[in-house]
């Protein structure tokens, strides 16, 4: 209980926070704590954790500026894959959004924004949404082809997770992913 009246201070300190490096610094820390506590604890991070992310974006927008700070697009990256990760409805609608963009007129997805809504199809998207992102990383180049089969690998169920490993086995994720792929299979 003392950690958390602790967190909740630092929710009250970081509110008013305007650097980039230190807000992402504070969402590694959450998503960091989200992988060791227990389910019952992971709950109450989440609830915690999701109007404060929520906060974060809320100040540099969903959308990449033209010309905008990398910290800053690295900071909006961490804070929606960490809301994807935790279950925020609106950013998993927005990030399947943007793939069917991503399929349609792939010019139009931000190329800052194309891992996060690649992890999201892969956490939380259909059996459809997840069959057009294997058929993109089939077809891909090398860069894109590690972006979609890390974010395939993100989904934690276990057929999935299944069909991931078969397919580093059976040769149709490239053999230079299938290290990563494994690793990521064995969270």
């Amino acid at each position: 209980q003392g950690d958390w009246r602790r967190y909740r201070q630092l929710q009250g300190r970081l509110t008013a926070e305007r650097q980039p490096f230190i807000l992402s610094a504070m969402v590694n820390q959450i998503e960091e704590m989200n992988e060791v506590l227990s389910a019952e604890k992971r709950i109450a991070l989440h609830r915690w954790s999701l109007p404060v992310l929520r906060g974060v974006l809320a100040r540099f927008g969903n959308k990449p500026a033209l010309a905008e700070d990398a910290a800053v697009s690295e900071l909006r990256a961490a804070t929606l894959r960490v809301l994807a990760r935790f279950g925020d409805v609106a950013t998993i609608a927005r990030g399947r959004a943007d793939f069917r963009t991503e399929l349609q007129h792939p010019e139009r997805l931000d190329a800052r924004l194309r891992d996060v809504v690649y992890e999201v199809i892969g956490q939380h998207g259909d059996a459809a949404e997840r069959a057009a992102l294997w058929t993109l990383l089939k077809t891909g180049k090398s860069q894109d082809e590690l972006r979609r089969g890390l974010a395939l690998c993100s989904h934690r169920s276990a057929e999935v997770a299944g069909d991931v490993l078969a397919a580093s086995l059976d040769g149709r994720i490239p053999s230079y992913l299938a290290g990563r792929v494994v690793r990521c299979v064995a969270r």
